[in-house]
């Protein structure tokens, strides 16, 4: 089967099955050793104050000087993160890891780029990005800080339709995927289980999604397009979304490809 003139994957089960194991090799060019001495942790301001207990604990038996920012409300990650003094900090831990590069214009003029490492704590309702990683508890996250690898991640640019960028390392979703993900937003009260009610929710709305959908073979080639009537796209770094639901089960988070799923919507008869 071809999307737009590309050959689509259809992996077997065999395929599935090997690209469940985390790799131990990565690539090592993409690696670097850090020491870390202090630590900023952006929590969900929701949730209580277990998990940044335990956090606190283990950094401080590490002698590791670690600050903790709460959260209020959707989209305050991202604000803490990209205004904070980052100068002394060497490791920002939020739900995502990889290195977090922040471009800001000097006095003289030139473009200087700062580099801080991010860190996978599993403390959130899917944790995709640290299951990826080998990461499922709080005591895996600082066996990575022990160890002091980093290394280089995928991420994509998107621009909305009100022309702002943004960039992701996870996933970007679209349509039925992206409404459930927002309805499930508000319904935090019901834990893990909110993600199943508010696709099944959004399910019986069938809504129509219309849109274009553009793909290339390469970053040169001539790009192909279809306009049809999807039921979501997701463009994936992470294998999973949602609740460890394998959309893309062949992706890897640094391959230098975002795996991408786009389901067509079912017609009955």
């Amino acid at each position: 089967m071809r999307f737009c003139g590309v050959p689509l994957l259809r992996p077997d089960a065999s395929t599935r099955a090997n690209a469940r194991t985390l790799r131990d090799d990565p690539n090592a060019a993409l690696e670097r050793k850090i020491t870390v001495k202090s630590m900023l942790v952006v929590a969900n301001g929701a949730k209580d104050g277990k998990d940044c207990d335990e956090v606190k604990r283990m950094a401080s038996a590490r002698g590791i000087a670690c600050s903790v920012v709460k959260t209020t409300g959707v989209g305050h990650c991202v604000e803490i993160v990209r205004d904070a003094d980052l100068s002394g900090v060497d490791v920002v831990g939020v739900a995502v890891q990889g290195w977090i590069e922040r471009t800001k214009r000097a006095s003289d003029g030139e473009t200087v780029t700062e580099e801080t490492a991010l860190l996978a704590f599993p403390c959130g309702t899917g944790n995709n990005y640290a299951r990826d990683l080998g990461v499922k508890t709080i005591e895996d996250a600082f066996g990575k800080v022990d160890a002091g690898k980093c290394r280089k991640v995928d991420a994509v640019k998107v621009r909305d339709g009100d022309g702002a960028e943004h960039v992701s390392v996870n996933v970007v979703t679209w349509g039925m995927a992206r409404d459930a993900a927002e309805t499930a937003e508000g319904m935090r009260w019901m834990g893990p289980l909110r993600y199943d009610v508010a696709g099944l929710w959004h399910i019986l709305l069938n809504k129509k999604n219309k849109g274009t959908i553009g793909v290339s073979e390469s970053f040169e080639g001539e790009i192909a397009s279809e306009t049809n009537d999807y039921l979501m796209m997701f463009a994936q770094n992470t294998r999973c979304s949602g609740r460890a639901f394998a959309f893309t089960p062949l992706a890897e988070l640094d391959d230098g490809f975002f795996d991408h799923r786009v389901p067509g919507r079912a017609r009955g008869h």
